[in-house]
């Protein structure tokens, strides 16, 4: 398995635990009715940039154990060349994630023309935010595996 395959492995797994961590954070500490309630825009718009910063962060912070780890474990360096096929796979990876990002926004207006509530729709936005990202990191990994 290449570096970048592994890598693409960690980032999947560090998406998959914030927004887990985020989720249990959302439900434990603000009750369903505060969130529905009169400050749910406010309460939103927080949350969510909030869970930037966390996700940047903890990527990063992810990414540096991951390679000290796999420098210890596997002697390898981390490869910093790129050549015309790195650079072809995150334009592809950037494209599928965008297109992803792009549907789940749109599907989230959806809960206001049917006349819900906002907070229908900001959820709509951290679950296509957190889907976009799997599906970047899922993209990179199907491309370094297939060897493209």
């Amino acid at each position: 398995m290449t570096f970048q395959e592994k890598r693409s492995i960690v980032n999947a797994i560090s998406i998959l635990l914030i927004a887990a961590l985020f989720s249990w954070f959302i439900w434990q500490h603000y009750p369903f009715e505060e969130i529905l309630g009169s400050f749910s825009l406010i309460f939103w718009g927080n949350m969510i940039l909030l869970l930037i910063p966390i996700q940047i962060a903890s990527n990063v912070l992810l990414n540096i154990i991951f390679s000290i780890f796999n420098k210890v474990i596997t002697n390898e360096d981390e490869v910093h060349m790129t050549d015309e096929r790195d650079k072809m796979i995150e334009l592809r990876c950037t494209r599928n994630g965008c297109y992803v990002l792009l549907l789940g926004l749109m599907l989230s207006m959806l809960p206001l023309v049917f006349g819900l509530s906002a907070h229908w729709t900001f959820g709509g936005i951290m679950i296509s935010l957190f889907l976009m990202q799997l599906t970047w990191t899922g993209s990179e990994f199907y491309y370094y595996n297939k060897g493209f």
